[in-house]
């Protein structure tokens, strides 16, 4: 059992904390919500004894969205910021092409995030849409996506899943061998 501190949504929903996540948690400029949105911002149980509800790696990826591909807060408050005020250690790897660039972000209690390279802009899935003579809504198909969200991924208004780039790379060489074949 450690120090924790319970916070509380004015819905009634709570989030168990350590002293450290609260601290990181200020430093961030970032707070959870609940799920109407609501910051679980008031103290409902001073300083106790008991478990965090999760881990610092799984606060900040609930911070940062739950889709697993958004890597910074809707506020614009990014892993990397988040990391730092967290304390987290980050470790850089890159083998000299930016798509093969991990960078891992070990938290204080020992777990960790790992982003995997540049991600895909907006303008480059574009691009390969229009590289493929598609229509975004034949790329929505495809991705088995509504076009809105086809939409919003070519605006920069939503994050490019790692999926979508891979399935995009798939497509080009699909396509480049259907055209020399």
């Amino acid at each position: 059992m450690t120090t924790i501190i319970t916070y509380q949504s004015p819905a009634g929903a709570t989030i168990d904390l350590t002293p450290e996540q609260v601290a990181g948690l200020e430093s961030a400029n970032a707070w959870p919500t609940d799920m109407s949105g609501e910051e679980c911002c008031t103290v409902s149980h001073a300083a106790h004894k008991g478990e965090p509800t999760c881990t610092d790696a799984e606060l900040v990826s609930y911070l940062l969205g739950d889709d697993g591909q958004c890597w910074e807060t809707r506020s614009g408050i990014t892993l990397g910021q988040i990391a730092e005020a967290f304390g987290a250690d980050t470790q850089r790897s890159d083998e000299g092409n930016t798509s093969d660039t991990l960078t891992r972000h070990v938290f204080r209690d020992g777990t960790a995030i790992v982003e995997a390279g540049d991600a895909m802009t907006p303008a480059a899935l574009q691009r390969a849409r229009r590289a493929l003579g598609w229509s975004q809504s034949r790329l929505a198909e495809a991705l088995g996506y509504q076009i809105r969200h086809v939409q919003k991924l070519e605006a920069g208004d939503s994050p490019i899943p790692k999926a979508v780039e891979l399935a995009m790379e798939l497509l080009a060489q699909k396509n480049a061998l259907r055209l020399e074949g």
